[in-house]
């Protein structure tokens, strides 16, 4: 007998490709039914309804960020090189990363319409302003608040850019670029206050 939590675990696992794939409008109930080999009725066993399942994803696209950042801010041997790592992890720089943007946006686009949906989405943009602005704070910036919603601000452009702007975007290296120097910058900054 299958456990439940690991089959509500697969299906939301399955929906976020759907989602990746085909946007919220290609993951319906039947297409994530067909894509995980079960019936529609054990689907609903598991979620009542689509919002159910979707707040349950978009958790789980939280919970997996925050565990990310949570790793690279224990691994990293710097304040400087936690806060890239993280801000480089908001970066579709791989098919996984990307995959992962396409189904934040999609629930970003959602959530304006879904009370539930935006408090989650709110909380764990609070969680990760806190986490960058921590890291800002070891580095001895002046405003760690600031400069972390300037971080996820720069991070946020630099996602949408890589994601559609085609032609024109910046190469995965120009945009790593771009993170660096603006690190340098916050950081260069921090130096001359305090000197």
């Amino acid at each position: 007998m299958v456990d439940p939590a690991e089959r509500r675990a697969e299906l939301v696992s399955v929906l976020l490709r759907l989602v990746a794939e085909h946007g919220l409008e290609g993951a319906t109930i039947r297409a994530l039914a067909d894509a995980a080999g079960v019936s529609i009725g054990a689907v609903q066993h598991h979620f009542r309804t689509k919002d159910e399942l979707l707040l349950s994803a978009f958790r789980q696209t939280g919970a997996d960020l925050t565990e990310r950042a949570e790793r690279i801010g224990r691994r990293a041997l710097t304040a400087r090189a936690a806060i890239r790592g993280i801000l480089l992890e908001l970066l579709p720089l791989d098919e996984r990363r990307e995959a992962e943007l396409r189904v934040g946006l999609a629930f970003a686009a959602r959530a304006m319409t879904v009370p539930a949906l935006g408090e989650v989405l709110a909380s764990d943009l609070g969680e990760l302003r806190a986490g960058l602005a921590e890291g800002f704070a070891a580095a001895k910036v002046a405003d760690p608040v600031a400069a972390a919603t300037a971080a996820m601000a720069l991070a946020d452009g630099l996602a949408t850019q890589l994601l559609f702007a085609g032609a024109d975007a910046p190469t995965a290296d120009e945009a790593i670029a771009a993170v660096d120097r603006h690190l340098d910058t916050a950081l260069v900054g921090r130096r001359r206050r305090r000197a």
